[in-house]
């Protein structure tokens, strides 16, 4: 945590210290974007753009990432961003026949802040001959907040308190952290509108570290133990199964072996600050 603090200061530094001392011609940049989020973890993907069949297409399921971010532009093809993102996306058993019978669904709301080197291939700055158009590709690391939910009875419950896999009881791990870091991977195109703005597309990949977007990883825990420490609506939602009983505790919720991890695409907008 120490190194990702020191990394975040640096990114910060060097976008205030190129305002400052302008040791650089390049404008500051304020970018905006939204666009699709697609998850990737041990639940089926509910986004509209990712749906298995018409009948489970579904808008109110549209998962989307909104973001805002401050650039600067340090030499001709090497930048620094900041972003800072609200991100949402969900799963549902329901949509994979092989999934159905374990009946588990889930919504994750994600703020997430994402500090970005950027290297340019083609930029307007770097070529006298090219006046509209940049592709580039970026990386950095990111550090966000996530609460997963799942609904009971029409309502939306944390789930991460629940322990929904025993977490906290004789046997298994402590409560996961709602806090965690990503490794980011991004690629876009560009087009300069005009002097002040510029319009785009960006692709994201974010390689997570937590196995817990979605609140499922390892195994089931003892229903009755849940119900007994937690109260009712934890046991509902610890085992959903629609076989009739409750599964065993050497029965796979999820697969601890993979971390969850997520992808979006951005339409974005950006406005020079100065020109």
């Amino acid at each position: 945590m120490r190194h990702l603090l020191f990394y975040i200061l640096v990114c910060v530094g060097q976008i205030v210290g190129a305002q400052t001392y302008r040791f650089t011609p390049f404008p500051a940049e304020l970018y905006f974007g939204v666009g699709p989020v697609i998850y990737q973890g041990d639940l089926p993907s509910t986004n509209i753009f990712t749906s298995a069949s018409k009948a489970n297409i579904n808008p109110k399921e549209l998962n989307i990432a909104i973001t805002a971010g401050l650039g600067y532009r340090i030499k001709k093809k090497w930048a620094v961003r900041n972003n800072l993102s609200y991100i949402t996306f969900s799963g549902n058993d329901a949509l994979d026949d092989k999934k159905k019978v374990r009946n588990l669904s889930f919504r994750t709301q994600m703020l997430e802040y994402t500090p970005l080197i950027e290297y340019s291939f083609i930029h307007w700055d770097a070529n006298p001959n090219n006046i509209h158009h940049h592709v580039y590709v970026g990386a950095g690391i990111s550090l966000f907040y996530f609460n997963p939910q799942a609904m009971y009875l029409g309502k939306y419950y944390n789930l991460q308190p629940l322990s929904t896999e025993g977490q906290g009881f004789t046997g298994r791990k402590l409560p996961y952290s709602r806090i965690s870091v990503a490794l980011p991977m991004v690629g876009g195109y560009r087009y300069r509108v005009s002097k002040k703005w510029v319009m785009g597309i960006e692709l994201s990949l974010r390689k997570s570290f937590s196995d817990y977007l979605d609140d499922v990883s390892t195994n089931y825990y003892s229903n009755e133990v849940i119900r007994v420490n937690k109260g009712e609506v934890a046991a509902q939602l610890a085992d959903k199964n629609l076989t009739g009983k409750p599964y065993s505790e050497a029965t796979n919720r999820g697969n601890p072996k993979k971390a969850d991890n997520y992808f979006y695409a951005l339409f974005q907008m950006s406005y020079f600050l100065k020109s």
